[in-house]
């Protein structure tokens, strides 16, 4: 892949779009599970009671209208990272190379990823328990503002990070060396940039799926409720109620979810 910066955040952008209408549905119900520590047939069940299909896009405009940007910055930044790396005297191995330029894009995203997650998030589960005031992106903005002020958008930012930054890394160590194994000839088809972008979603996710878990538990009582105290808090009432497997809640709708979408980014990304 050759990387321009100009290009990479422009890919970036769509890429990350074309993902978060590809994944949605999932997850929310990933969400719900890892939140309400329910079953994931259940929590189907749960949704299409509450209103058909509506419930499931839940929460989907925070992601949607910033995904491009916070794809641009992750991807944009990837690129350039790859670029320092690849331009110095003495760079890393190639896959240390892509490892730590992943880990600098998984951080430069973060302070618009965090808030974008919270709303998402409160949207999902908390916003709809609520009046019908609290509903609307705006409103449930206003109403954690108010409750926690700004860094009441910034809940479970420490797990995110934990979750995010060496994910990242992990997530094109993965891309790259799953796109080279399954290329043949140096024929890099559309099916294999599809395959090898799902591998590296799921295995990338799958390395912090409890700080995922954490991080949900953490951002849904932001502004609404004070239940959470911490990350050993949350872990604590985890372990207390589900055990080990509950910091594993949402493992198959963020499997199915992660393989589809990161497949999906992949594409479109390396159609730039």
């Amino acid at each position: 892949m050759v990387f321009t910066m100009g290009d990479d955040f422009f890919a970036g952008w769509v890429a990350g779009m074309t993902g978060v209408c590809a994944g949605h549905p999932l997850d929310t119900i990933k969400v719900l599970q890892q939140v309400n520590s329910t079953g994931m047939m259940d929590t189907v069940r749960r949704l299409y009671r509450q209103g058909g299909i509506r419930p499931f896009f839940s929460g989907m405009t925070p992601p949607l209208v910033t995904t491009g940007l916070l794809n641009s910055i992750f991807f944009g930044v990837y690129g350039y990272s790859i670029q320092f790396f690849t331009t110095r005297g003495d760079p890393p191995t190639f896959y240390m190379t892509h490892f730590l330029a992943g880990c600098i894009a998984g951080t430069a995203q973060l302070l618009v990823g965090c808030p974008v997650d919270v709303v998402k998030i409160q949207m999902q589960t908390n916003c709809r328990k609520h009046s019908s005031e609290l509903r609307g992106v705006w409103n449930c903005i206003a109403n954690i503002l108010k409750l926690s002020g700004i860094f009441g958008l910034y809940k479970g930012l420490i797990s995110h990070a934990l979750r995010d930054i060496p994910s990242s890394g992990v997530y094109f160590v993965v891309y790259e060396y799953s796109k080279i194994t399954l290329a043949s000839k140096r024929n890099e088809s559309n099916r294999v940039h599809f395959v090898a972008g799902g591998l590296a979603g799921v295995l990338s996710w799958w390395s912090t799926l409890p700080l995922d878990v954490i991080k949900s538990r953490l951002q849904a009582d932001s502004g609404l409720r004070h239940k959470s105290e911490g990350i050993l808090h949350v872990v604590s009432q985890i372990l207390k109620k589900d055990g080990l497997a509950g910091l594993f809640h949402g493992f198959w709708p963020l499997s199915f979810r992660a393989f589809v979408v990161n497949g999906v980014i992949f594409l479109v990304y390396e159609h730039f």
